[in-house]
C-alpha cells in the first residue's frame, strides 16, 4: 500500500514537472519566433499559454502582453490597451484587476522587456493616469523610475523615485 501511495505521488509530481516544461517550452519557442519577426505564429502559440488553466497567473499575464505585442508590435497604444483589457477581462486570469491600468502596465513592462524604452515610458505614464490606487501609483512610479534611469533621465528617474516615496508615506 505505501509502496503504490509513494508512486502514485511521483507520478504526480512528474506530471506537475512536465506540464510546467511544456509551457515552458512553448513560451521558448513563442519567443524565438518573435525574434524572426514571426508574429502571428507567436501569437498563436503566447494565446496557448493564456488559455491553459494550469499555467501560474503571473506566467499567463506575461504570455497576454506578449500577444499585444506580437499582435500590434507595440506601435498602436490605444488599440492595444483595449485588446488589452478585453483579453484581461475574458482570460480569466485569477483575482488580477480587469482595468486600463493592469493593460497599459502591462504594455509598459512588455515595451522595456523587448528593449523599446521609449514607448515603456509612454505606456506606464499612461498606466499613472488610470488610476488613484496609492499602491498601484507606488509600483508604476518605481518602475517607471528605473526605465527613465536606464534612459539617462535622471532627473525624471529622481522626481519618479520621490513621487513613489510620497506616495507610500502618505
Amino acid at each position: 500500500m505505501k509502496i503504490r501511495v509513494m508512486f502514485c505521488v511521483m507520478v504526480a509530481v512528474c506530471s506537475v514537472a512536465l506540464a510546467a516544461s511544456d509551457w515552458q517550452a512553448s513560451e521558448k519557442s513563442a519567443r524565438a519566433l518573435m525574434r524572426e519577426g514571426k508574429y502571428p505564429e507567436a501569437l498563436a502559440a503566447f494565446e496557448g499559454i493564456v488559455a491553459d488553466q494550469e499555467v501560474p497567473v503571473t506566467a499567463r499575464y506575461d504570455a497576454l502582453a506578449q500577444c499585444v505585442y506580437a499582435k500590434f508590435q507595440a506601435t498602436d497604444m490605444e488599440t492595444a490597451t483595449a485588446y488589452m483589457t478585453e483579453r484581461i477581462a475574458s482570460a480569466n486570469l485569477g483575482e488580477r484587476d480587469t482595468d486600463a491600468w493592469t493593460a497599459k502596465r502591462w504594455l509598459g513592462i512588455m515595451a522595456h522587456r523587448t528593449g523599446d524604452r521609449e514607448a515603456a515610458v509612454k505606456h506606464l505614464r499612461a498606466s499613472l493616469l488610470t488610476t488613484t490606487n496609492a499602491k498601484r501609483l507606488t509600483s508604476n512610479r518605481i518602475y517607471l523610475g528605473q526605465v527613465l534611469l536606464e534612459l539617462g533621465r535622471t532627473d525624471e528617474a529622481l522626481a519618479q523615485y520621490q513621487d513613489a516615496l510620497l506616495q507610500s508615506n502618505g
